[in-house]
């Protein structure tokens, strides 16, 4: 079929707005897609949704599109809608699709008109709110796509492709095999299969259009992490020695064993996941996915080391399944947060038990042809696994995708506290007894057991007793913060594969230690590897006497949860955790704000520290404050300008030091064995700042689909910022590229991201531009109270 971007030109109209029939017809909004409506509204207090989105308050919209029918057979394809979507074509009702993050078809073909205008609407009704624990976004914020087809064609969606086997070599023959489907093909068609340049099979079809083919292909290159090989792959419908219909896709040949006691084997090869969790938004951008952006993220998470994405909650974007491919990075696709039982008020519960074939049957036909998929989770923390039915329903869903693709492991992220929630009364007086105290079980005791007493609660009988049941029906157990549980269950239970799907960021030492020396743990997946909106405040460090609650107030927008700001920029942890992966061998030196000194930092499960790669401490002078030095070496010596302020053993790769606060070189130096290994600097912000702009790109084709990051640095001349530096900053945008966003990672945020005016946080900024189709040049003017402009042309 024709495939056509359908992205441009759309009107979008608030449905609150249109729902008073005496009211005056609205004035649509002009949009391209994607375009999420939520990032657009002003952040409210008073939202119903409050800290789970971040303040952003949902709603109801509808986007309109005029355009020519030009063909007999008609299907829309949209990538991600959320939610509710109600699909309309010239009045009459096509389709329905309430999962916000399923890639759905809708047939147009009964109501299109050959030759005429038609009117394409689509209405997403997420409006009532309280829907997701996390920020979701509005309406449609992902690609659309139409498909033409005159003749008979190849159903968009239907080829698998799949690696049966490869020898041990790594450029040897592999065994491939190919299905599809075609939609009014003759039993005198052929099909011919070619990979990069050459055909490698030709094939009959069957009276009811379904093809198969089973081939060889000679001196193949593998795909996997470290190499990501990938064919091109052309799928051909032959009539007459004719080509009527053609489809295209990129394919990477590798192998996934899942072997008790030995664990992940790709290629033949063991593999152990440097994992990390992400949600769907895109930081600036809202829930908005680009190939840019999502290319861009991936790039930046393989840059810091990770080789493994946990999509959390719910199915990833075929964006990210691209990049993922290109650059050789392992996901595991997520199918649900909730089954039957809500979490949130009106939540996907109430549509899942409807819907949750389709919405599998979705997942894996999208996820079929990528290498980079190895993993499908169909569940996060299900409330109801502790019950006879949910174990049923557990049972179910894996037979079900297992059904659909027999070459990936299935698993379910458990929390074993969620499983055993209803014995959590007696686990707390177990644990009472055992530690010999008699603590009253107020709320704030308990989370204080909770938070210190994890492990325990994870090892816990009743815990094991739910576990049991769950882990039989699946391939591999999906952990979630239950490493106090590996060593005991690698013994008890020598054919239990498990990975930690979900981890505290301040347990990945002892987590790794544990992943390296038990085969049967094949990985851990930290909480979370890219800050997000929603559940704002998560991760916060607070530093008053008493803490705050579970979320933080207004004006808190994101967790402040990963490893990776919302911009795209390493935080202190990630440089942790590549040091405890031996990607880095440099020490790194993370200073802790000196304004805090010497008070209780509170965290929870989900924090870091609020330390900083700065020694630019601006009226701290002659003030004490903390540094700590991460590292793989033995010891690590620190230095204050000349002077040595002593050497220090690392524990779990890490030392602290007490010192007083000066403006003087700072360095960390490590030591192995008495022998130097390597060194950080740290200097000093001084003299004159300017802007610094680091361009991801240095074109922006006007094609509508590039996106440009603009990473700002007010800094001195060796590159050095002020974190204290907030001051306003302006951009200013001659020539046809726009502006998509213009703001900073501060967590709390309280200025629009489309505005042209930001300030800076920690001293950096960040602009998005896009150009939808002209291909002249764009001025670029940034400018900052007291510096001097910075200009380049794009």
């Amino acid at each position: 079929m024709k495939k056509t971007n359908f992205n441009q030109n759309w009107e979008l109209y608030n449905l609150e707005e249109g729902a008073n029939p005496f009211a005056p017809p609205q004035v649509p909004k002009k949009i391209h897609l994607p375009y999420d409506a939520m990032i657009q509204r002003a952040r409210d207090p008073q939202t119903p949704d409050g800290a789970t989105t971040g303040y952003f308050p949902s709603g109801n919209v509808k986007y309109e599109k005029h355009f020519q029918g030009n063909a007999a057979s008609t299907i829309l394809e949209i990538e991600g809608v959320y939610s509710n979507a109600f699909i309309y074509l010239n009045g009459n009702f096509c389709g329905k699709c309430p999962s916000g993050y399923r890639d759905y078809y809708v047939d147009l073909t009964p109501y299109i008109r050959i030759g005429e205008d038609n009117l394409l609407s689509i209405e997403t009704r997420s409006g009532m709110g309280k829907n997701s624990r996390w920020y979701s976004g509005d309406g449609i914020y992902r690609n659309v796509y139409l498909y033409e087809a005159e003749d008979a064609y190849i159903l968009p969606n239907s080829l698998k492709m799949n690696t049966l086997g490869i020898p041990s070599e790594d450029t040897t023959d592999a065994f491939l095999e190919l299905s599809g489907q075609c939609i009014a093909a003759k039993t005198e068609d052929t099909i011919q299969i070619q990979m990069g340049n050459t055909i490698v099979s030709e094939c009959k079809i069957s009276s009811d259009g379904s093809f198969y083919s089973k081939f060889t292909l000679k001196n193949a290159k593998l795909w996997f992490d470290e190499h990501p090989n990938l064919y091109p792959v052309t799928v051909t419908l032959v009539r007459n020695a004719t080509a009527i219909d053609q489809e295209h896709f990129s394919y990477g040949i590798r192998t996934i064993e899942l072997i008790p006691q030995k664990g992940l084997y790709i290629n033949h090869e063991e593999v152990l996941l440097r994992g990390g969790c992400i949600h769907h938004d895109n930081g600036l951008l809202g829930a908005n996915e680009y190939d840019d952006s999502a290319y861009r993220r991936v790039k930046i998470l393989k840059e810091a080391g990770f080789n493994a994405i946990r999509m959390a909650h719910n199915p990833c974007s075929k964006a990210l399944l691209k990049a993922c491919d290109e650059l050789g990075m392992y996901i595991m696709d997520e199918s649900f947060d909730t089954w039957n039982v809500s979490k949130s008020p009106y939540d996907y519960a109430m549509y899942f038990e409807e819907n949750w074939k389709d919405d599998l049957l979705s997942m894996v036909e999208k996820d079929y042809n990528h290498p980079s998929v190895i993993l499908y989770s169909i569940g996060n923390e299900i409330k109801e696994l502790n019950t006879k039915q949910g174990v049923e329903k557990n049972r179910e869903l894996y037979q079900f995708v297992k059904n659909l693709d027999s070459s990936r492991p299935v698993l379910n992220a458990i929390n074993g506290m969620f499983t055993a929630m209803q014995h959590l009364g007696d686990i707390m007086q177990d644990l009472n007894s055992n530690s010999g105290n008699n603590m009253a079980m107020e709320i704030n005791n308990v989370m204080t057991v909770l938070d210190t007493h994890m492990d325990d609660i994870m090892r816990h009988r009743y815990v094991t007793e739910m576990l049991d049941p769950i882990c039989d029906s699946l391939d591999l157990a999906g952990y979630n913060y239950m490493g106090g549980r590996y060593e005991d269950d690698v013994k008890k239970y020598p054919e239990r594969i498990i990975v930690g799907s979900e981890t505290r960021p301040d347990s990945i030492a002892v987590n790794w230690e544990k992943v390296k020396a038990l085969p049967n743990v094949i990985g851990d997946f930290v909480w979370a590897a890219w800050d997000y909106l929603g559940e704002a405040g998560v991760g916060r460090v607070d530093f008053e006497e008493v803490p705050g609650p579970m979320y933080g107030n207004y004006p808190w927008m994101t967790a402040l949860s990963g490893d990776i700001d919302i911009c795209g920029r390493r935080r202190v942890q990630s440089y942790y955790r590549e040091i405890v992966w031996k990607k880095r061998t440099a020490p790194y030196i993370a200073v802790w704000n000196p304004e805090h000194y010497g008070m209780k930092a509170h965290t929870s499960n989900w924090s870091w520290s609020e330390a900083l790669h700065s020694w630019t401490w601006p009226g701290y002078e002659g003030k004490p404050i903390r540094v700590d030095v991460y590292s793989s070496a033995d010891e690590i010596e620190l230095f204050l300008g000349d002077t040595s302020l002593g050497k220090k053993k690392l524990t779990d790769y890490k030392c602290e030091f007490d010192i007083t606060y000066e403006k003087k070189p700072l360095k960390a130096v490590s030591y192995i064995d008495g022998n130097v290994q390597s060194q950080d600097l740290l200097l000093p912000a001084e003299g004159d700042f300017h802007i610094d702009v680091f361009q991801n790109k240095e074109r922006l084709r006007g094609n509508g689909k590039d996106l440009m990051y603009l990473d700002i640095t007010v800094c001195d001349s060796n590159g050095n910022f002020n974190p204290y530096d907030d001051r306003n900053m302006q951009i200013n945008i001659e020539g046809p590229a726009k502006l998509l966003a213009f703001a900073n990672a501060n967590p709390k945020n309280t200025a629009s991201f489309q505005s042209d005016e930001t300030k800076l946080y920690l001293g950096k900024a960040q602009a998005i531009l896009w150009n939808p189709e002209d291909t002249a040049e764009s001025t670029i003017t940034i400018s900052g109270d007291g510096l001097a402009d910075l200009t380049i042309t794009i």
